[in-house]
């Protein structure tokens, strides 16, 4: 196995969990991942072929390559040829599906393998191209290290990645996001090896500054800081890859010093105390390896005395030196089990074992790769996956077994819950049926629904009677309905289906069902009195229609009773189904009625930002007094506008009191302010810039709970108004005014022309969105109306497509960008909102959306962890959705800079899954109709005799967005991110091509 001319150092190589690939990282930048199965038959053929011929097999095994006669090329299977220097360090991620290198240019790369066969890339300057047979596409480019990365290490999860590096750093990594964790800067020197603790809780590094620092996951806080072992140990190391036992037992720290060796040191779980070394070298240990295996040894005839046991549980350990040779050792044996001694002309720098734990890899700077087979009889009986959990159980409490084992109390309440909904039948039933037979016994208690048929009777003055019958409560259970209220099963009878009638109590104003003075429930009198109320033509038509004479209503005309009160109170006080008399209606969304207050101010400032300019301040009074001679308490409001001292006017409305007020300037100086307040009742009055009464009071019909004046620039075509400009051709501002009312109604209208613009309910669309409070309401930094739900839902109104956007929620919790929006929250949102302008707009987009994403991961809990159980395309077709949507986002709500940041995100998603057709679409998008960009570089958009206007599909392209030239969003954020991906190459010439005749 060689780089380039056999001369290449390979500097680090690595097995994959499943040992069939075997990866090396050489000093010409290139990572390359051979089959081991094609390796060992290559050695097969040769051993068989050397046994021929005399003293063949000493010399294709002490110098590590193959005979003249018997050379064969292995097949690669992937190359990867990213690196810009010499890769030093490589290593598969314990799932197998990553692979991570680092390098001298100061980078650590991260590809993942995907589905299809390897595309053709570039070998570089000076080399043929290289056809790769497996997919490895690069996922991440994690950049900081300001020096060569010497060594990395996954974590047992794979959740994060250790890199460390000759800039004195250990950086940890976040690989389900691609961010930067924590950067850990204890040591003084070169950090030439880092590994983590098999249970989790540690890291551990070593560095030339003579020492071994032990870290704790959580918090990164030091736990020890081992230096006697390396006080005397030499520093111009290449490595120093320390290892940890699989048991988590000890670590094997290397480049350790005891006269007159060089040796590993054993340093203790816990007490982090030198325990004994690893002798024999002649030179500085360099590189240690775990076994991946444990393994029951017999002790030695020396050790055994009579009563003991004859075995142990024991590590086994590969060690690489700078003497060229490489030794395994089996934990409490005094002697290595296995000493190579001429297979490497150089220093020994890796090593790997296959998961099996019979095969040993080994890596020199000559060049050479090195390849030891073991008889588990040499190594001892390796133990079974389930003892090994036990072994850990022992040690640490509990199993490590992450596949199996649930680390977080949260998702074993989800697999709970799961698992109780997939019972639910069988539950149900049983739950169902035990209610029933109670029923049956205590019918006479019961104040719930109840299925009725009426029967006529006549009274002794020959009158008649309609006296209903409680049946059925025994033969039909009740079984839950869609919306979640009980309801009852239709009778049948002879394979008919019988309407079926249900009666529902009234409730008082408390909530609970009341009774009059004689015990009967108020349902069965108001029932009958219903009766006598009904014409004899009703009667006969309810007999008709096989009512049984009900006195009610026909249920092919259901008449709901709506309770006034809050939806879980409606729950439980019963429902109907289809065809029931009573039923109570969906439940509305609840928007909370504002409190009303005696005394208030509300500032209204102008719209720009100068601190010279006198804000308006509106006080309000409201005032309610027992007057003499009055029956009821009188009630009336003050209000005064004031600048300052000065107060510009005031009003005193009578018999009404002010719950909310909101103001606007009608220029940047603020001279003058329309105000808008709302009365109790749902009273709107708007008040002119010098206190007349605009408008007429504007009745809504309940209650106001949103309130807003804003003065907007006309840019949003959303708005009708917004298209109409000024004398000298510039675009216009407009004033608008909102109102929401507690039942959901929204009104906008136009103030300076006295129009409405909108008029919407956002009660059905909240119930849609499966929220039960309206948190906000308020109006876009383009004056477009926006709701804001209590499941962190926004949507905004579009009057283009007429419909309310989604512009932010927490569905996006797999994407990659997602711990991006939440770690963005720390930011200055509410600042940038204020000051206006397009960072207004900006920062509107990325509070809602990081609000929504923290939402989701704070209720989802440790659910995000679940990411890890997502394959990878999935994750990536996450990512690509969330993108889109976040372009979409953008649109809707004029953020012109945000939509170029996200298309830019977009545009190189796409370029590096290789979505060419996607990517294709966008540059037409940009670019526009050929005949049309030609025509408008001729300055004959318009059309002429010679040659007429477009039609058709071409008509309806746009040169602009957002207020943005299609073009040079083309030229400044698609071409270049199409650029970034040299597979994508061809593409971003073409267009640019194409541009250069404009």
């Amino acid at each position: 196995l060689v780089h380039g001319d056999g001369k290449v150092p390979i500097y680090s190589l690595d097995v994959h969990p499943d040992g069939s690939r075997l990866a090396t990282a050489g000093g010409d930048g290139q990572v390359v991942i051979w089959p081991v199965q094609y390796i060992m038959q290559e050695l097969s053929k040769k051993q068989r072929s050397a046994g021929n011929k005399e003293n063949s097999g000493g010399n294709a095994g002490r110098d590590g390559k193959p005979s003249g006669g018997n050379q064969a090329a292995v097949k690669k299977l992937a190359t990867l040829v990213d690196h810009k220097g010499p890769a030093n360090a490589v290593r598969f991620s314990r799932g197998g599906r990553f692979i991570a290198t680092g390098g001298d240019d100061h980078l650590v790369l991260v590809h993942e393998l995907r589905p299809g066969a390897g595309a053709q890339k570039s070998g570089g300057f000076g080399r043929g191209r290289i056809t790769n047979l497996e997919n490895w596409v690069k996922c991440m480019n994690l950049t900081g290290h300001s020096n060569n990365v010497v060594d990395l290490a996954w974590s047992p999860d794979d959740s994060m990645l250790a890199t460390c590096s000759l800039d004195n750093t250990v950086r940890i990594w976040n690989t389900l996001r691609g961010t930067l964790v924590t950067v850990l800067q204890d040591h003084r020197s070169f950090v030439k090896g880092v590994v983590w603790d098999p249970v989790g809780k540690y890291l551990a590094s070593q560095s030339d500054d003579r020492s071994v620092i032990v870290r704790t996951v959580e918090g990164w806080e030091t736990v020890s800081c081992v230096k006697d072992p390396f006080v005397k140990a030499v520093w111009n190391t290449f490595s120093t890859r320390l290892d940890w036992c699989p048991d988590g037992s000890h670590i094997t720290a290397v480049n350790a010093y005891q006269a007159p060796r060089n040796t590993a040191a054993i340093l203790m779980r816990g007490s982090w105390a030198r325990s004994h070394d690893y002798v024999g070298h002649k030179a500085p240990v360099v590189a240690s390896r775990f076994n991946p295996c444990m393994f029951r040894v017999k002790k030695d005839d020396a050790e055994t005395s009579v009563g003991q046991e004859q075995t142990y549980v024991a590590s086994c350990i590969a060690l690489g030196s700078q003497d060229n040779k490489v030794t395994v050792w089996i934990s409490q044996k005094s002697r290595p089990v296995m000493v190579a001694k001429t297979f490497f002309k150089q220093s020994v720098v890796d090593l790997s074992w296959s998961p099996d734990g019979l095969t040993l890899f080994a890596t020199s700077v000559d060049g050479s790769v090195a390849v030891f087979l073991f008889e588990e009889r040499e190594l001892g009986s390796r133990l079974s996956t389930k003892e090994l959990q036990e072994v850990m159980k022992t040690s640490y409490g509990t199993a490590r077994a992450p596949s199996t084992i649930a680390e977080d109390p949260a998702l074993m309440q989800l697999e709970q819950s799961a698992r109780q909904t997939q019972s639910v039948p069988k539950a149900a039933t049983a739950a169902v049926e035990k209610v029933r037979i109670e029923q049956s016994h205590f019918d006479s208690k019961r104040e719930d629904v109840v299925v009725v048929r009426q029967q006529e009777v006549r009274r002794s003055d020959g009158r008649r009677r309609i006296a209903p019958v409680p049946v059925g409560l025994a033969t039909a259970p009740l079984a839950p309905s869609k919306e979640g209220l009980p309801s009852s099963s239709p009778m049948k009878s002879n394979g008919f289906s019988t309407p079926t009638k249900k009666k529902v109590a009234p409730t008082s104003l408390n909530g609970h069902e009341s009774a009059n003075q004689d015990g009967t429930p108020r349902a069965q009198k108001v029932q009958k009195s219903c009766q006598h109320m009904q014409s004899p033509s009703q009667k006969r038509s309810r007999a008709m229609n096989g009512d049984g004479g009900s006195g009610v209503a026909s249920h092919k005309h259901p008449v709901k009773r709506v309770q006034m009160s809050s939806p879980t109170k409606a729950s439980q006080a019963g429902g109907g189904s289809d065809g029931g008399i009573f039923a109570y209606a969906q439940p509305r969304v609840v928007i909370q009625k504002p409190a009303l207050r005696n005394r208030f101010t509300q500032r209204i400032s102008p719209t720009s930002s100068s601190s010279q300019v006198t804000p308006v301040v509106l006080e309000v009074h409201n005032v309610s007094r027992n007057l003499p001679g009055m029956m009821m308490a009188s009630s009336w409001c003050e209000i005064q506008c004031l600048r300052g001292q000065k107060c510009l006017w005031q009003d005193k409305p009578l018999g009404a009191q002010v719950e909310l007020a909101s103001g606007c300037c009608t220029n940047n100086g603020g001279e003058g302010c329309y105000v808008a307040v709302s009365f109790t009742g749902g009273i709107v009055q708007l008040y002119s810039t010098s206190g007349r009464r605009a408008w007429p009071p504007l009745s809504l019909g309940a209650d106001v709970a949103f309130l807003e004046c804003k003065h907007i620039n006309a840019v949003d075509p959303s708005l009708p108004s917004s298209g109409e400009t000024s004398n000298d051709g510039s675009k216009s501002t407009c004033l608008v005014l909102m109102a929401v009312t507690v039942e959901g109604k929204l009104n906008l209208w136009d103030i300076e022309r006295a129009k409405s613009i909108l008029t919407s309910d956002i009660a059905p669309i909240a119930n849609g969105e499966g929220a039960s409070q309206v948190r906000s309401v308020r109006l876009s930094h383009s004056g477009a109306p926006l709701v804001v739900l209590d499941n962190k839902h926004a949507l905004v109104y579009n009057s283009d497509l007429r419909s309310w956007v989604r512009v932010a929620d927490g569905s996006h919790l797999y994407s990659e960008y997602s711990s991006t929006l939440i770690a963005s929250i720390g930011t200055h949102f509410q600042g940038a909102m204020a000051a206006g302008g397009e960072g207004a707009a900006t920062a509107e987009l990325n509070k809602l959306n990081a609000d929504a994403a923290l939402h989701t991961s704070v209720n989802a809990g440790a659910a995000s962890r679940a990411l890890m159980t997502v394959s990878a395309a999935e994750q990536r077709r996450y990512t690509g959705r969330h993108l889109e949507f976040m372009m979409s986002a953008a649109q809707m709500l004029k953020a012109p800079s945000e939509y170029c940041r996200w298309l830019g995100h977009y545009v190189r998603f796409l370029a590096v899954e290789a979505d060419e057709e996607k990517l294709r679409e966008i540059c037409q998008e940009m670019l526009g109709p050929l005949s049309l960009r030609r025509q408008q570089s001729s300055g004959d958009a318009g059309g002429s005799p010679s040659r007429p206007a477009l039609a058709g599909s071409e008509s309806l392209w746009k040169p602009e967005l957002l207020g943005m030239k299609k073009l040079d969003i083309l030229k400044t954020t698609v071409l270049p991110a199409i650029a970034s991906n040299r597979g994508m190459q061809r593409l971003a010439s073409e267009y640019v091509d194409q541009l250069s005749h404009f």
